[in-house]
């Protein structure tokens, strides 16, 4: 995976498109889990033409199903070098009713990693936060991401405190202030 990673990342960042990984892959960079199952990729939403460009070349685009609860209008799925790869210019979170949009933008990358020469923009946690906090099933990575802050405090506080201005559940919000704390 680590390798698709550093291709990507090398066609990306030739191509000047701001991008960034996010989800579990994004968790496993800050040695959050272990191991991750697929790289997830935002992209600007101005980037995602020459992004599935270059995704097709690097592999092959696979077929989309339906997304359950959890979907966007623009996602695409490769596999490159057998590792599933998801690329996203928007994700869209309906719950209660409603729905949450996130879009990539410049100042959600908050963070850099270095790997080998390339550097790997990385989404901000405190977004994953969210995100995953609005996903059903995802009470396990919510906890991690909760112990994490506890652990290592939040780097971008701004981001959160924006969400609470947002039509979030209530049960979020609550979860954020105490975060913030």
């Amino acid at each position: 995976m680590k390798k698709t990673l550093l291709k990507i990342a090398e066609h990306f960042n030739e191509s000047d498109i701001s991008w960034a990984v996010g989800a579990s892959y994004l968790l496993k960079l800050h040695n959050i889990v272990e191991q991750a199952n697929d790289l997830d990729i935002l992209v600007l939403k101005s980037d995602l033409n020459k992004a599935v460009s270059i995704l097709n070349k690097l592999g092959k685009e696979a077929s989309l199903e339906k997304m359950n609860k959890n979907f966007s209008r623009d996602f695409y799925k490769f596999k490159i070098n057998g590792v599933e790869v998801d690329l996203f210019a928007d994700l869209l979170i309906n719950y209660n009713n409603k729905s949450y949009n996130f879009q990539l933008k410049k100042e959600s990358i908050t963070d850099f990693k270095k790997i080998n020469a390339f550097l790997i923009p990385l989404a901000s946690l405190e977004d994953w936060y969210i995100l995953y906090s609005l996903m059903t099933g995802k009470e396990k990575k919510i906890k991690l991401l909760e112990n994490h802050f506890e652990k290592h405090g939040i780097k971008n506080p701004e981001i959160l405190e924006k969400n609470l201005e947002k039509a979030l559940p209530e049960k979020l919000k609550q979860s954020i202030v105490k975060l913030l704390r």
